[in-house]
């Protein structure tokens, strides 16, 4: 793993206009040593458990339409910790998010990356929020109240460790932004919930005290908005985008002497991936739906396809991967018209990616 430095916000985005605005936080917060080997050994934070100590929530306004949230502190408590976070309306209905920032940051503002701190999710979502999972006790998947509830959010916003390799921007690639002259309109309140693990290195540690950072920057004035139903943004998770969702671009930097684009409205697309059902009656829910299996210490191929309601343009695509993944392809048509699903490329199940044999690869 490519060790990258922690980089400055600061330098790029500028100070706080009217300074930072601070309040107690208002969400949920929990802990867990122990996650690997016991999902149940969780301890309460602030303000669940009003004896630990308070977490902040810091607001202020930036340059460039950036709205900026920070919640903490947390203390590091070793390596392997994760850390859960939930927070309901992050982002407002009717607000266009034309760009956003999602990481673990120190005191002084500065990105923190992996290591020593991974983002294993942090989820941007309206309808339902597994929130509701960080205030239950007990195992995932159950209310405030203990009973089971059904998990169906509208995403809107993500990473799932989403950094990059120092070549491409290596942490400064939690900071993302669309295309430019496309924007994202929340037509509902967006929640978050996000879980980090202390990942530290030996010469990367966890900092002592640490922050989480939601920045969100504002869409052009609405005067400028079009209607565009075939402008689609499919997503999936996480990845990198062009040259536009760099930092630089993002935060808005050499854009001055370029004419505004008209804003182009788009929607976040996601494709669902085929997972084994029998899971779900094992564990009595679905914990691990949307899950390859990948074969150990081999080269393996998986493929899968949707048909989509609508039609569109791609503008950029992520995928969704907890593991280290070499290739991605997509394909307009049937796998057939690659010539899979024939030969030696068959799929036993849907979600069993076969190891390849070394003629295979070379095809």
């Amino acid at each position: 793993m490519t060790v990258v430095r922690p980089q400055s916000l600061d330098a790029a985005s500028g100070r706080c206009d009217a300074g930072w605005r601070e309040s107690l936080f208002s969400g949920a917060y929990r802990s867990n040593r122990e996650w690997w080997s016991d999902n149940l050994a969780w301890q309460e934070g602030w303000p669940l458990n009003a004896s630990a100590p308070p977490v902040y929530e810091r607001r202020c306004e930036r340059a460039g339409g950036w709205r900026v949230l920070r919640i903490g502190p947390f203390a590091s408590r070793g390596a392997g910790t994760k850390h859960a976070i939930g927070m309901e309306n992050v982002v407002a209905a009717g607000e266009c998010v034309a760009a956003s920032l999602l990481s673990p940051v120190t005191e002084a503002g500065e990105l923190v990356g992996e290591p020593p701190i991974g983002v294993h999710h942090v989820h941007v979502l309206s309808h339902t929020s597994i929130m509701q999972d960080v205030k239950a006790w007990g195992f995932p998947l159950l209310d405030r109240h203990g009973r089971r509830f059904h998990y169906h959010p509208q995403w809107a916003d993500h990473r799932h460790g989403g950094q990059c390799d120092a070549a491409r921007g290596g942490v400064a690639c939690m900071n993302r932004s669309y295309p430019a002259g496309y924007g994202q309109r929340y037509t509902e309140a967006a929640h978050v919930d996000l879980e980090l693990v202390e990942s530290p290195a030996e010469s990367l540690q966890v900092p002592p005290r640490f922050w989480w950072e939601m920045s969100f920057q504002a869409c052009p004035p609405p005067a400028a908005a079009q209607p565009a139903a075939a402008e689609v943004a499919f997503r999936e998770t996480s990845g990198s985008l062009p040259k536009e969702g760099r930092p630089e671009a993002a935060r808005g930097e050499g854009s001055a002497a370029q004419p505004p684009a008209p804003l182009r409205y788009l929607a976040p697309y996601v494709w669902a991936s085929p997972f084994d059902m029998r899971l779900c009656a094992l564990f009595g829910t679905c914990p691990l739906n949307f899950t390859f299996h990948v074969p150990e210490n081999a080269t393996s191929a998986l493929w899968y396809s949707v048909r989509h309601r609508e039609s569109g343009r791609l503008l950029s695509f992520d995928l969704h991967t907890h593991e280290h993944l070499v290739t991605a392809f997509i394909f307009s048509g049937r796998p057939e018209s690659v010539g899979l699903n024939s030969g030696g490329w068959r799929l036993s199940q849907p979600w069993l990616a076969p190891p390849r044999p070394p003629a295979a690869r070379r095809r």
